[in-house]
């Protein structure tokens, strides 16, 4: 089971969190991993976009990544988090996608958009939730209202979620 949703304000976003979906491995292994799964899907976009191959994209020192979609610079500030059986995901995420929207609006620079990034993924072993349990979270987050765009894949018993907010939508 994988969907996605999108607000229009976020250019480019729809056939971002596309690609993400195309090129996620499931379950994350680690917040590098993570971030790096963004990086691959803005390069993807970008290269459908433009055709060519568009100016690199940047990583700041805290983890920040900047990157062009549609004539907008996004500087997005993400985190990982990883939640087991029995968690309550929607509490959790919005808290951490509610810092995340504060550490990039805090480290934009200029005319760049804020965005707030959060991939959940689950836990794995004794505390990997059942694909019951992954399946509802996918509906829990839909619908939510604290997310402008949100992309996830439930494969059995694994899966990934990538949750994103701007302030300049908010």
């Amino acid at each position: 089971m994988q969907g996605l949703k999108v607000l229009g304000g976020l250019l480019g976003w729809t056939r971002l969190t596309d690609e993400w979906l195309a090129s996620v491995v499931t379950p994350l292994a680690d917040a590098e991993a993570a971030r790096q799964s963004l990086v691959t899907a803005a390069a993807r976009t970008r290269r459908f976009a433009d055709g060519e191959e568009p100016a690199p994209i940047t990583a700041d020192a805290a983890g920040v990544i900047r990157f062009e979609l549609q004539g907008v610079v996004y500087a997005v500030a993400s985190q990982l988090l990883v939640v087991a059986k029995g968690d309550d995901p929607l509490a959790r995420a919005e808290a951490a996608l509610a810092a995340e929207v504060e550490a990039a609006t805090v480290r934009a620079e200029g005319e760049e958009h804020a965005v707030g990034a959060l991939f959940l993924t689950p836990a794995t072993g004794p505390d990997a939730p059942s694909a019951a349990e992954l399946e509802a979270w996918a509906e829990a987050l839909r619908l939510a209202s604290f997310t402008h765009s949100l992309g996830y894949r439930v494969d059995a018993e694994a899966g990934a979620f990538f949750l994103a907010r701007s302030p300049h939508f908010a």
